[in-house]
């Protein structure tokens, strides 16, 4: 792996196939990567997996998790001084001192 930060290391790694990630690795899951993801992108069986753990066991966490992902943050309102704002157009640099 050659990415120094987490997000470079998922990034690259979930674009990989289970045989190429196999190869990076050679180490013993190298075998189980293969037989068992081999042409399959690490994205792909992630989210596969995460959609078989919510049919198993169907929580409102991974329910949110799952759509936060699939369609976006629903946005919320927050109260600042008595001004409303979507709360994802909210950002310190709105913010207004004279308010």
């Amino acid at each position: 792996m050659k990415g120094e930060s987490f997000a470079e290391i998922v990034r690259e790694i979930g674009g990989m196939t289970g045989n190429q990630l196999a190869e990076a690795m050679e180490n013993r899951w190298a075998p189980e990567l293969r037989a068992e993801l081999g042409g399959v992108r690490m994205k792909d069986a992630f989210v596969a997996r995460a959609y078989l753990a919510f049919f198993r066991i169907p929580t409102g966490s991974m329910f949110n998790a799952l759509t936060d992902r699939a369609e976006g943050r629903p946005v919320s309102h927050v109260e600042i001084e008595g001004l409303v704002k979507g709360y994802a157009a909210v950002s310190p640099d709105d913010w207004d001192s004279d308010s």
